[in-house]
């Protein structure tokens, strides 16, 4: 059996402020890296070293109803460089169960293998 700290960090609307506003999230998940490969490469290192790094980004999408927007997929793809990315159809119990398999199949833009996932 083992223990798994899980900690949750939270940026609101990146892609809705500017062009680059991945940059910040980027380098701080880089930051983290670092941070712990340098804690790890040092010759007398702690015997337990605390995780800090950033493992997983779950990536909200606003259920428009329409294809996701440009802005989306250019974060997405910056941020799937550094971190694994999950992106979640925000608040989709509000769509007919129609609407949520029609912006499924916009959402995957051609990176779905066609295996079908809940």
């Amino acid at each position: 059996m083992f223990t798994m700290s899980i900690q949750i960090l939270q940026r609101m609307q990146c892609a809705n402020l500017h062009a680059f506003s991945w940059d910040p999230i980027i380098k701080y998940i880089k930051d983290q890296h670092s941070a712990y490969l340098r804690k790890e490469l040092t010759a007398m290192r702690d015997r337990y070293i605390q995780d800090t790094r950033i493992h997983c980004c779950l990536y909200f999408i606003n259920p428009t109803g329409h294809a996701l927007r440009p802005i989306d997929v250019i974060v997405m793809k910056k941020l799937s460089e550094v971190v694994n990315v999950v992106p979640v159809i925000a608040k989709s119990d509000s769509l007919t169960l129609d609407e949520r398999e029609r912006f499924k199949a916009k959402v995957c833009f051609g990176n779905c293998d066609g295996e079908r996932r809940s």
